[in-house]
């Protein structure tokens, strides 16, 4: 299962500013959101969940709760 808050406080870690990033922020507006901490953020979420994740899925993904699901539908592709 993925738990949102798991994703929010990897995304949360990859910012060294008093960044909080919750499940319905807006990633587009978080100081520091660029293409760098995208990449950043796609390999941290495979690594931690143990998926291959879709890149191109991943760049839509607006919000910490996009990446969830994502992440969860994936899970349920792979059936993990």
């Amino acid at each position: 299962m993925c738990n949102i808050d798991v994703v929010c406080d990897l995304l949360t870690s990859l910012f060294v500013e008093d960044t909080t990033i919750y499940s319905d922020t807006q990633l587009s507006t978080v100081s520091g959101w660029d293409s760098l901490s995208v990449l950043r953020a796609f390999t941290l979420l495979e690594k931690t969940f143990g998926l291959r994740l879709n890149i191109k899925e991943f760049i839509k993904s607006t919000t910490p709760n996009d990446i969830a699901l994502l992440i969860k539908q994936q899970k349920e592709i792979c059936n993990v």
